[in-house]
This record gives C-alpha cells, structure tokens and sequence, in this order.
C-alpha cells in the first residue's frame, strides 16, 4: 500500500504503464474546496516512490487553478505522457482538454490544453501499433450544450491530427472512456444517457463505437436495458482478437457485475455474473487469464471461455474506518498484476479518501488437483443458507470427499456414506473450491464456488 498523497478531500493515484527499467507509473491528483493539482510519480517494484511531482513545480502562470491527470503512458524514448483536464475558474469555470509530456524523470517536455472557452477532459490514452497517440473523453458542444465522446490524434510534439465528436442515441450525453486497437481499427467504449419517464430517472446505457484510423465511423452498437442502468466498468482486448467488458447492472435497490465477451462486431460472444457483486475492473493478465477485482479487494481470475480458475479475498478485517475501491488494474507478468484505488474514509470531510497501490500474484489450483480428470463418478453440489449438499449416484460404494481451497490447502475430509453428505454452510468461507470424491477404483472433481 502507498499512502504518499494528502487525502485533502479528493485525491486518486492510477498505475498507468511501467517504465523502461521495470518501475511503475502512476497518474492522479487531489483537490479541496480550494482547487487542486496533478500529480504524477514512478514507483520501484517494492512500492516504494522513487520521484513524485505534481503541477505545483510546472509552469501555471496562465491563470489556470485546477488541474487533473486521468491516465499516462510510456512513449518510445522513454519518457511519458499525459491526459486529463485543467480548469480555469477565472473564465466562467471552463474546463479544457489538457495533455502533458515529460521525459522520464517527470521533467516536463510541453503541455498543451485544448477546447478554451468550454468544457471537457480527456481519461484514456491509446498508443497504437504504428506509435500514433490517440485520446478519448468528452467535449460539451457549444451549441447545444450536450457532452459528446470524442476521438483525438495528436502527433508527438502535442499538435492536432484530428479531433472528432460523435453523436451516440440518444443525443443526450455520451463519454469516451476506453481506447483499444485491432486490426488496424480504433474501438471506443463509453457511456452514455437516457432519461426513462417509466421511473422517473436518467439511466446509463453504454457504447461500442468502431473507427478507422482516420476517426471516420464504421460501426456503433449502444447497449440499453429498461429495467437496469448500466454502468461501464472497464473495456479492454483480449489476446485472442475479441474484447471484454464488466458491466454493472442496477436498479434503485440492487446491483450486480455482468462480465461481457465481445467480438470485433460488437456481437456477445459469452456472459457471465461473477460472484464478485460490487463496481470492479476486468483485464486480461499475462497469463491469458481475465482478472477481476472489486468489492473491497476481492479478486476473480476466469479464463477466456468464461469458466472460475481462482478466488482470493484480500480485504483488510483489520480496518474499520476506510473502505477499498478498485479503479484498475495493471498486468505486470505471468502471475503478478498491481491493483490501484481509493481508500474511502469514514472520518474527515465528506468523500474523503486516499489513493493505494496493491501488488498482487496469482493463486494457482494445486497441481494434484488439476490432473485428476477421472469423470466415473457423478457429484451433484447443491448449496442452500445453512448448508451444503454433496451427492452422488454410486450405490453403496464406500467413498472420501476432499475439499481444496483454491491455493491447495485441505479444507475438509470426510467419509461419504449413503451416497451423500452434509456439510455446514459457514465451514467453509467464500470462495472457489475443487470437490474430489475417490473411492478405491474410482474418482471425480468438480469445481465450485461458494458465494
């Protein structure tokens, strides 16, 4: 965990990439009432800052009180680059599009903001196949006064290439929020809003915008619910040419995650409720497996056809003033990603928090327990409040039933007698677990989660 930055009310810190010599790269800010700063910092492997700057050491002599980074990359030399918003409150409170280059001690290069005398910031940068910088965010249309998701392309001394506005059904607001590449085609995905009379309420539907190069449109797909809003979580590709979406689904009582596989046609693929409940982020790791975590630090990992590998529960009994919310999360190698977000505190002003930086590796199934395959046996799982029930339809064989957790500790071992046992609900803690039942010919694993 790093607690570097003062809470002063609003305050978060995201690793964006990594740098040359394997450190990490955060971007972020904080504010009060009385205005704020960008901060950007690189951090050593063990989590310790190695520099930490903010926008108090770069030139704001233009009048601008109000400044903050929602992503960062490493370009080809080294150093990096910035976006996020910057705001004057001495020309009707405008807020500008603005990008910052540094090299790759975080020394400033330039910085450009765009859209003066509006509205608007940019949260999602895409460096893509052929070096191009791309950027997404919204723009508020002078005219008619609605946000609109926008395309960006500037080349490296930070001057416009492009810079294009869609108008996303239905024409009420709408936000670029994800930037991916495939086959040389630019993916946008956001949100956007509609107000259903039905209810009383603006809902949140969400988009999937495909462009060329150019920014020119070649297709768009809006995804709308009647009875959920739907919040989009995170949009990233998959290394097998699709994409994956975690979406959360809510009424004015209730919520849930939604774990979507698109295709390069905005076609769904597979969906899946994972047991983690809470808004959360899904990316693919190294490793091929779909990370998800939320929920207070709660973390899922699926492989691509949807199917549970692993469960682990990383929340902090100990800490009963602050809750833990997830804002992304970063693959580092084959079995370790970093997790960053914001500690929300229960003292203090209201909505204060603390950015963090978690540094986690996988949890393999045990090796014993992968190579067992032997399908003889059936074993029905059945869970309920109170308990679980194990049965099998085996006649009076006499049998063991083992239970792993899903980093290979026995949990449970019992004699399996009339085809059927019961265990207690609360014997075992959420979670993915494997089932062995094995009698002296015969064996069977299943897999399965308690929730």
């Amino acid at each position: 965990h790093y607690n570097g930055l003062i809470p002063n009310q609003y305050a978060h810190l995201t690793m964006t990439d990594t740098t040359l010599d394997g450190n990490y790269l955060t971007a972020g800010g904080n504010a009060n009432v009385f205005g704020g700063r960008y901060n950007i910092a690189v951090f050593e492997p063990d989590g310790n800052p190695l520099w930490v700057k903010d926008s108090a050491f770069f030139d704001t002599s233009n009048g601008m009180s109000d400044a903050m980074l929602y992503d960062g990359k490493r370009m080809a030399d080294g150093g990096f680059i910035f976006c996020g918003l910057i705001t004057d409150f001495h020309i009707s409170n405008t807020r500008q599009l603005f990008f910052l280059r540094t090299d790759s001690n975080g020394n400033e290069l330039w910085n450009k903001y765009y859209y003066p005398f509006g509205k608007g910031f940019s949260n999602e940068i895409l460096i893509s196949s052929d070096s191009s910088i791309y950027f997404t965010g919204f723009i508020e249309d002078s005219l008619t006064q609605i946000n609109k998701a926008f395309l960006f392309k500037m080349d490296t001394q930070g001057d416009s290439i492009f810079l294009f506005t869609y108008d996303i059904p239905p024409l009420t607001y709408s936000t670029g929020q994800f930037l991916c590449e495939n086959d040389n085609k630019i993916f946008i995905a956001g949100q956007t809003q509609r107000y259903d009379s039905l209810q009383g309420r603006y809902m949140n539907d969400y988009f999937i915008l495909k462009t060329d190069t150019g920014g020119n449109i070649l297709s768009m797909h809006v995804f709308s619910d009647s009875l959920y809003s739907l919040q989009l979580n995170s949009f990233h590709s998959t290394s097998d040419g699709n994409f994956i979406a975690n979406v959360f689904k809510s009424t004015l009582v209730s919520g849930e995650i939604e774990l979507i596989k698109y295709d390069t046609s905005s076609q769904v693929i597979w969906s899946k409720t994972p047991i983690i409940r809470n808004p959360s982020y899904t990316i693919e790791g190294n490793d091929g497996s779909l990370i998800t975590a939320g929920e207070e630090n709660k973390v899922l990992a699926l492989d691509l056809n949807g199917d549970s590998l692993w469960y682990a529960d990383f929340t902090d009994t100990s800490n009963t003033v602050s809750t833990p919310s997830v804002t992304r999360i970063f693959p580092l190698d084959s079995n370790t990603f970093m997790i960053s977000g914001t500690m929300n505190f229960d003292w203090g002003p209201p909505g204060a928090n603390w950015p963090y930086l978690m540094k986690v590796s996988a949890v393999p199934i045990h090796d014993g327990i992968e190579k067992i395959q032997d399908e003889s046996y059936s074993l029905v799982i059945i869970q309920s409040a109170t308990e679980i029930l194990f049965k099998s339809d085996e006649q009076n064989q006499p049998a063991n039933l083992e239970i792993f957790s899903s980093d290979g500790r026995l949990v449970v071992k019992e004699n399996f007698i009339s085809n059927q046992l019961k265990i207690p609900r609360n014997k075992l803690n959420n979670g993915i677990y494997m089932a062995s039942l094995s009698s002296a010919a015969k064996r069977v694993t299943k897999k399965f989660i308690v929730y």
